[in-house]
């Protein structure tokens, strides 16, 4: 797998779009459109945007495929997503639980409607308060 070197944001306006919330990781699961397979994944949740998530998997996911992404704590979300990038991760250490995950994944997400967006960009801003941030 090769990361994903299309036009980025820069480096102040992406950090800018990330607030500061406490480290919170959560089990998620990532299915993949194009072959209905799912992926046990975990998500630190200060690592999430309104308009993207890294993730560690237990796969590798190629770049370009359209993804859903489920979380059910500490409320649950639903939200498609292509994945922008897959690398393998290498920490020997299994900081993230007994599972191993070897790749980490960057998911830009993907909305139908402003309905949608709002309602990620409500979760997002929910997570913030709920951890006394902003």
């Amino acid at each position: 797998m090769m990361r994903g070197f299309g036009p980025r944001k820069p480096k102040q306006q992406r950090q800018k779009e990330r607030k500061p919330i406490p480290f919170l990781r959560v089990s998620a699961e990532i299915m993949v459109e194009s072959t209905k397979t799912i992926a046990e994944s975990r998500v630190f949740l200060n690592d999430m945007s309104p308009t993207g998530v890294g993730c560690f998997t237990n796969v590798a996911i190629d770049k370009g495929e359209t993804v859903s992404l489920v979380i059910e704590q500490p409320k649950h979300l639903f939200v498609k997503g292509e994945i922008m990038w897959c690398s393998p991760y290498t920490l020997s250490t299994k900081i993230l639980t007994q599972a191993e995950f070897k790749y980490r994944v960057g998911i830009k997400f993907c909305f139908d409607s402003d309905e949608e967006k709002a309602a990620l960009k409500k979760f997002c801003e929910d997570l913030y308060s709920e951890q006394g941030v902003g």
